[in-house]
């Protein structure tokens, strides 16, 4: 009887020692969990974070522009402002560009749209309802407002203008060219391409290509 009492006590004890070992091998394997449980709602929580940031700057489609049609429509802004000084005289104070910030369908050009308004009419157009010469006087008062912003971090001492002034009928080419020869004035070497015959009564120093030789053959006269 002693015996067989040893020997439950005996076995009652492996019995516990394997308990206490099971019990301390689980509370390892639930720390070692948390601990990568916490890990991951670590990487997780940075991952949205990303995320989060990633739209602010792609944008959302359907929903918000990106952060970098943000930052250009914000320096659209000084441009337009700067180009309705020069719009103004252009155009006797009649046209005045106007940012166009409703969102679109697709919001691809959301905050870069202009419209322009038309004081004699008292209303707001699209700037492609502009007749030929006025969307020049439009894209001349754009180019000399880019003139004027970059001429404020670097110097800018030259300005080419391409084509265009076939557009404009008399009094508008004289009022373009004013605004030329005034930007001249300020040190500004103005070079204008074009067709236009009128225009060689107007500007002093030229090159011109003439036909000469024959077929595909040219000369420069300065």
């Amino acid at each position: 009887i002693q015996r067989d009492e040893q020997e439950r006590h005996r076995r009652a004890k492996e019995f516990l020692q394997q308990s206490d070992n099971l019990l301390n091998k689980n509370r390892e394997c639930r720390r070692k969990a948390e601990k990568v449980w916490k890990n991951s709602k670590e990487k997780l929580e940075l991952a949205e974070r990303k995320q989060s940031l990633y739209n602010v700057l792609r944008g959302q489609k359907g929903i918000a522009p990106g952060f970098s049609r943000f930052v250009l429509a914000n320096y659209f802004r000084s441009v337009i402002e700067v180009a309705n000084v020069h719009l103004d005289k252009l155009t006797g104070g009649r046209y005045n560009l106007v940012l166009d910030d409703t969102a679109k369908a697709n919001l691809k050009n959301m905050g870069l749209e202009l419209d322009v308004y038309d004081d004699n009419a008292g209303v707001n157009r699209p700037v492609h309802t502009l007749s030929g010469g006025e969307s020049f006087l439009v894209s001349l008062a754009l180019a000399l407002s880019l003139s004027d912003l970059v001429s404020n971090k670097t110097s800018i001492d030259s300005l080419f203008l391409d084509e265009g002034f076939g557009t404009l009928d008399g009094d508008t080419l004289d009022i373009a060219l004013n605004a030329l020869d005034t930007l001249n004035a300020t040190g500004k070497m103005i070079g204008v391409i074009s067709h236009v015959e009128s225009l060689k009564e107007r500007i002093p120093a030229q090159i011109r290509v003439d036909k000469g030789g024959g077929v595909g053959h040219s000369r420069l006269v300065i």
